[in-house]
């Protein structure tokens, strides 16, 4: 999906309040980078910091990601005869 899909700040997130970008920077990076969220002055520039943060890191959000495929189904079919 990181293919066709790249959390920017406007995909992304300027869509999302403040807590919620200091909750993936703390996912990402964890709680000490959240904290620069935290500390940022206007939503705007949480934005900027998140985008930074974020980029080239492979995270997507909760809705866009999608489970690798499970190919042990495959060798459970018995054989035709």
């Amino acid at each position: 999906m990181t293919t066709w899909f790249e959390p920017t700040g406007a995909a992304y997130f300027s869509h999302i309040n403040k807590q919620s970008i200091e909750a993936v920077i703390a996912d990402v990076k964890g709680t000490e980078a959240a904290t620069t969220i935290r500390a940022a002055g206007k939503k705007a520039e949480a934005v900027a910091i998140a985008e930074r943060m974020v980029a080239n890191t492979g995270w997507l959000p909760e809705p866009v990601r999608i489970p690798a495929a499970d190919n042990s189904m495959a060798h459970e079919f018995p054989e035709p005869e």
